[in-house]
């Protein structure tokens, strides 16, 4: 039997007097119909009603004796809520003589003493028996019965003189449930009709729902009465809990018990004196535990009403938690899931860790253990157990009814801390009795010690062991250690099906130790396989690092037993060895801080034991060693890459270096084969650094090592990789990433941050050292006094080619057998030529190369890359650079032709192509073999073109002699100019070279030339206009330039001083944003800026010149006056070269249209049948024409067989002529009226494209006619 379940005496009880013997005649009835189910009860009635669901009550026996009347109220008194008494009456003289005394003495001793309880006279009449003496007498024995027992029954009174009848709780305070009406008489006679047991059983209800509906009343009574007495009101509180638990009100029962808790803590606090705590156990109690009958609740409550006995505090908070589980255990037992049980078995096992924990235990383990074992024996745990267990086999994890899963992890969870709380104690009884096992963690526990001077707490100390079980137990060490062991796995076992992974760890440590220390190293190794991973991740290094040492105690136990048997498996056990040694290394390291704390396992761990694992390293990295191993760095080293990348000044050479600090976290001295750190790029082009025979001193503090490459690339780039080699079957290796930091070699392979670049980002201003945490980015520029490579627009242009221009200058040595390959990552752009070579070139020696490409793309900005490589002094060296580089033209140029009889004037007009940027033109110059130049004034020099004020030059161009005109024929001219934004860069860029030159240090700021030229004065906006009207460069965005370079400069210039420096020159430069240019800077320094523009411009070719010219007599005239004129036209094919062509204004032009068949004469048009073209006067208002309208004409044919001299032929032929009359019309200066002259096509003329193969030359189209009045006519007539 269970020795927490409640006893018999836990039932509701009714008590029965039957001195008749009726009971055993209707017991059968009675029982069928019990346990009453759904009984109501309510306490008050402005209440709602309570519903008890099943209660099971018990009849019990009663015989009045004289002895009863002085008793005090017992258990069975207070279980007793009812009281019967069966009579039966034959005939009067019986009732008088039996019944009535009988009654008399019932209710003297046993029930109106006792004042708590209902109770009712039960008259049975037998089917066959009568309900009066004789017909005659009207009173049947049931009035009788009423009359003297009934509410005002005459012999109430004299039974117990002052006794109010009327109530039998001595109270008048009306109660909802109240025995006041209830009748005190039943009538239980048989009739085949009638349920009779049916009423009897509701009569029977109601006195229990009285019962207690009065006993409530009279405690909570008592309570309030006692406040000030709180021991007597802890005793009414306590009888009240007891109540409400017979009523199986549970949860009602709780709070009451609860309360009591509260109540007693309380108690003690303010009256010490009047408790106890001696913890009274004998060596019966303990041979055969049973925690109920540890309680002597009768003691208790005798304790509790005399004041001047102490109570024993240990016994009432045992009654407490006993009260308590006892409710815990029912709630589960009647839960209608397994899920709400488990709830309360939860709890329960809670509430009893907190009771186990008193100190009241402190030295009472065997009463503990016994304690805990007997709660861990409750059947409604191993029911829900079960049922689990069930459910796993049946495919499910503890299903309740309605399909959901059952959280039964609680009650696994607490049951399985109660058997670690059970191996604490057990572990405590084995070292009292001389059993203790190195290591094992049961065996070392803080325990509470009361600091309270005043209190006298007196625990009794077992010497010997009385319970059979444990003293089998710690029979010898043996036997406690397999118990220890199976008690172990059986919490694992819990555990694991909690999915406790960190318990479960820290338990098999347990079982580790003890298998260390019985030699069975093969399964020690196999807990500790990943044990020691929990306590490291969890910053437990202590603790990892001692388990890490049992581990390498197993694993070379282990190799060596497997050296001496000669079994394969040796090379698996050094690398076993080295792995281990290094995860111990690895504990050593403080990655949480500076300090050393209690959790260190560094703390009792010297140099010397650090020198000894790094020889096992050492022994270990042999040839034994199948593969090499790599480890994450930051486990074992502090060590930060410094990001900036510079030129060795120490040596001639190309060379640049990196910088890494390394902090020595072993303080023992370390020599490592090889150090890199590799860099990448956003094209994921890599480039390394590397140092070999790294010696790394004891010192704590941070040592610095330089990392140097001969192979280096130009550009942003992210911190990729950083390597340190131990030896070459050992490395330690942190792969950066974009979320990276010092405890995560993971993420995202780590890219180069341009957003700094970038005009729409907004950064903090950071004025200086803002370098350290801000990314693992590091731009690498060149350097002025090593090799250096440029892309750069070409300065000479020949117009329709595609070319760019590779500045190379060489640093402080002769290079040779130079290579270098080309490349784009722009679409579309292919290379010429893209390897090149060159022999050599001297030191300091710049070298200019002109990089055809070909690109059938509007795009204007391409990207050129260069990788050269070289030799120095017999070493190789290489460089890579990348460019975007800007083709855009800056100038725009137009041309207009005017044909004459014998030469043309060209009209240049040299504009910008981007309005905002004006052009200064330095020179311009037109030649060719074939024709006569000549322009009308000197060479224009040093003009500037703005973006509505375009340069213009004429020239009057004549055929040489013996030349004929050809549409192959071109012109060339040659364009010298500069831009105004390169002349202010320019211009600007030699004072911030001064500025750096000139610097404090010696100039060493010129080692930032490149990052400042190339970074930030690109940035720079200039007003051209005023510069080139007042010779003064003022930057239009001073102040994104200040911020910008500040952004740049902090993070890229790695020493403060340095960034103090250029930040000074840059506040410095331009005050204002104005900078007042010398007037002989001006123009002195164009050469280096200066482009060039060579384009072939092709001769105009125009098929019909059409010479106009009127032939009149005088120049003055009157209006109205008629004028004769003669109209001369002739047409002129000079100009032809005998082709169909398209005359041209523009400075180049397609010649496709000429014939491939170079050998082949072609002749001029066939004039044979006279072209025709006609000619027409413009209407004019001052003129008034008369006898000439339209005219068609026709110029005389020419014979093909004279080609080459058809035009002078058709020149010489005679013009077309034709007579007119104008007539002024007004009196002044009169221009001639305007002719034009079209071909006609089919009949119609101005065709498409007629007029543009025929122009006219107006010979005296600019003469006026004087038109003067008749001053002897005031009119005129026609």
């Amino acid at each position: 039997m269970d020795s927490t379940a409640p006893a018999r005496l836990d039932l509701v009880k009714i008590g029965y007097y039957d001195p008749f013997g009726i009971y055993p005649r209707i017991q059968n009835d009675i029982s069928k119909r019990l346990p009453l189910t759904n009984l109501h009860v309510r306490f008050k009635s402005n209440q709602s009603m309570k519903t008890i669901p099943k209660l099971d009550v018990e009849f019990v026996e009663e015989v009045p004796k004289k002895a009863d009347y002085h008793h005090h109220l017992t258990t069975h008194d207070i279980k007793t809520y009812v009281r019967l008494i069966f009579v039966q009456v034959d005939s009067l003289d019986k009732y008088r003589g039996q019944v009535r005394p009988l009654i008399r003495e019932w209710l003297k001793n046993l029930v109106l003493r006792t004042n708590d309880c209902s109770w009712m006279i039960v008259l049975y009449v037998p089917s066959d028996g009568k309900d009066r003496s004789s017909s005659i007498i009207k009173s049947s024995f049931f009035d009788k019965l009423m009359n003297d027992f009934g509410p005002e029954g005459k012999e109430m009174k004299t039974i117990l003189p002052g006794h109010n009848s009327s109530s039998s709780s001595g109270t008048s305070i009306a109660r909802a449930g109240s025995s006041d009406n209830m009748e005190r008489v039943f009538k239980l006679k048989q009739v085949s009709d009638e349920d009779l047991f049916a009423s009897f059983m509701i009569q029977l209800r109601q006195l229990l729902s009285s019962a207690f509906v009065d006993r409530y009343h009279m405690f909570n009574d008592l309570i309030h009465k006692r406040k000030s007495n709180g021991i007597k009101s802890l005793a009414a509180k306590l009888e009240l809990y007891n109540l409400l638990k017979d009523m199986k009100l549970l949860q009602d029962a709780l709070v009451v018990n609860e309360e009591l808790l509260v109540d007693l803590d309380n108690l003690v606090s303010h009256n010490p004196g009047q408790f106890n705590h001696e913890l009274q156990l004998n060596a019966s109690s303990l041979t055969n535990f049973k925690f109920n009958e540890f309680i002597n609740e009768e003691n208790l409550k005798q304790q509790l009403i005399n004041s001047d006995e102490e109570i024993n505090l240990v016994q009432l908070k045992s009654l407490i938690f006993a009260n308590e589980s006892y409710i815990l255990q029912e709630l589960a037992r009647t839960a209608v899931s397994n899920s709400l049980a488990s709830k309360h078995i939860s709890r329960l096992y809670q509430r009893l860790m907190l009771f186990l924990n008193d100190s009241h235990f402190n030295n009472s383990h065997e009463f503990v253990y016994l304690l805990i074992d007997s709660f861990l024996r409750i059947p409604i745990v191993h029911q829900l157990l079960n049922a689990v267990n069930d459910n796993n086999d049946a495919g499910g994890i503890g299903r309740d009814g309605d399909g959901d899963v059952v959280p039964l992890i609680d009650v696994l969870e607490m049951q399985a801390e109660l058997k670690l709380f059970k191996r604490t104690v057990i572990g405590k009884i084995a070292k009292s009795n001389g059993i203790e096992i190195d290591g094992l963690r049961g065996n070392c526990t803080f325990e509470e010690v009361n600091l309270n001077d005043d209190t006298t707490q007196v625990s009794s100390i077992q010497s010997t062991l009385t319970n059979h079980q444990l003293m089998e137990i710690v029979k010898n060490e043996q036997s406690f250690v397999d118990y220890y062991f199976n008690l172990t796995e059986d919490i694992i076992g819990d555990f694991v099906k909690c999915n406790r992974v960190k318990s479960i760890d820290i338990l098999s440590l347990d079982l580790a130790i003890l298998n260390y220390n019985q030699g069975n190293y093969q399964e020690c190794l196999d807990t500790l396989q990943n044990s020691y991973d929990y306590f490291i991740m969890n910053s437990w290094n202590f603790l990892g690092g001692v388990l890490l040492e049992i581990y390498l105690g197993c694993v070379e136990k282990l190799r060596d037993k497997s050296k001496k048997s000669g079994e394969d498996g040796v090379d698996g056990g050094d690398a076993e060895v080295l792995r281990t040694c290094l995860n111990l290394l690895a504990c050593l390291v403080k990655r949480d801080g500076d300090c050393v704390g209690i959790n260190s396992y560094k703390l009792v761990r010297n140099a010397k034991h650090v020198a000894q694992l790094f020889n096992k390293i050492d022994e270990n990295c042999g040839e034994g060693l199948s593969e090499p191993l790599s480890y994450p760095l930051n486990h074992f080293f502090k060590a930060k890459v410094k990001p900036f990348v510079n030129a060795n000044d120490a040596t001639p050479g190309d060379e640049y270096f990196i910088e890494v600090e390394v902090y020595n976290l072993f303080n023992v001295p370390l020599k490592f084969t090889s150090m890199g750190v590799t860099l990448m790029d956003d094209t994921q082009t890599q480039l390394s650094f590397k140092a070999d025979d790294i010696l790394l001193s004891a010192s704590p503090e941070v040592q610095i090592f330089k990392l140097y490459t001969r192979d280096i690339k130009f550009g942003l780039f992210a911190i990729h990789r950083l390597m340190i080699a131990y030896n070459d079957k050992l490395s330690f290796i942190h792969e950066y990433s974009n979320n990276d930091n010092d405890d995560d070699d993971g993420g995202v392979v780590a890219v180069p941050d341009n957003s700094i670049f970038n005009e729409t980002v907004v950064e903090h201003k950071h004025t200086t050292n803002s370098n350290s945490a801000l990314s693992n980015d590091v731009l690498i520029f060149q350097n002025v006094y090593k090799f250096q490579a440029q892309f750069v627009a070409s300065k000479v242009v020949e117009l329709g080619t595609n070319a760019v221009s590779l500045v190379l200058k060489t640093g402080s040595n002769d290079v040779s057998n130079i290579e270098i390959r080309l490349s784009s990552n722009t679409d579309g752009v292919q290379l010429s030529q893209p390897h090149l070579t060159i022999d050599k070139l001297d030191a300091k020696q710049k070298q200019t190369l002109q990089i055809p490409y070909t690109f059938f793309n509007d795009l204007k900005l391409i990207n050129m890359q260069a990788h050269v490589s070289y030799l120095a002094d017999d070493v190789t060296y290489t460089a890579q650079v990348s460019y975007n580089v800007d083709t855009r033209l800056a100038i725009s140029v137009s041309v207009q032709d005017v044909f004459k009889t014998q030469f043309f004037y060209s009209k240049f007009q040299v504009g910008t192509a981007d309005a905002k940027s004006p052009i200064r033109l330095v020179s311009q110059n037109l030649v060719s073999d074939d024709y006569e130049i000549k322009s009308p004034s000197g060479e224009l020099r040093n003009l500037v073109a703005f973006g509505e004020q375009p340069i213009t030059f004429f020239y009057k161009i004549t055929p040489r002699v013996g030349h004929a005109i050809d549409d192959e024929d071109k012109l060339d001219l040659s364009l010298c100019y500069t831009n105004l934004q390169d002349e202010c860069e320019q211009q600007l860029t030699e004072i911030v070279w001064d500025s750096l030159s000139n610097s404090n240090g010696g100039g060493h700021l010129i080692h930032y030339w490149y990052l400042i030229k190339e970074t930030i004065l690109s940035k720079v906006q200039f007003d051209l206009n005023k510069y080139a009207v007042q010779n003064v460069l003022q930057i239009v965005n001073a102040g994104f330039v200040q911020s910008f370079a500040d952004r740049v400069i902090g993070r890229y210039v790695e020493h403060e001083s340095d960034q103090v420096q250029l930040h000074k020159n840059f506040v410095n430069l331009a005050p204002g944003g104005c900078i007042a240019m010398h007037p002989s800077c001006k123009l002195d320094k164009l050469d280096t800026i200066q482009h060039q523009l060579n384009i072939k411009v092709a001769v105009p070719i125009l098929k019909y010149l059409h010479v106009v010219e009127y032939v009149y007599e005088r120049k003055t005239y009157i209006v109205g006056e008629s004028i004769p004129v003669t109209l001369r036209i002739k047409t002129v094919t000079k100009w032809s070269d005998g082709k169909q062509v398209l005359a041209v204004s523009s400075p180049s032009r397609s010649t496709t249209n000429a014939n491939d068949n170079d050998t082949e004469v072609i002749a001029p048009p066939s004039l044979s049948n006279a072209e025709k073209f006609q000619a027409m006067i413009q209407p004019d208002d001052n003129w008034l024409v008369s006898g000439f309208k339209k005219q068609t004409i026709s110029s005389p044919g020419v014979e093909a067989s004279d080609v080459s001299e058809a035009g002078d032929a058709n020149d010489d032929a005679p013009p077309f002529q034709t007579s007119l009359v104008l007539i002024p019309l007004h009196v002044g200066k009169l221009y001639l009226p305007k002719i034009v002259v079209s071909p006609i096509e089919n009949g119609t003329s101005g065709g498409v494209g007629a007029t543009s193969q025929s122009d006219i030359e107006f010979v005296n189209g600019c003469e006026t006619i004087m038109s003067v009045p008749d001053v002897r006519n005031i009119q005129f007539s026609f």
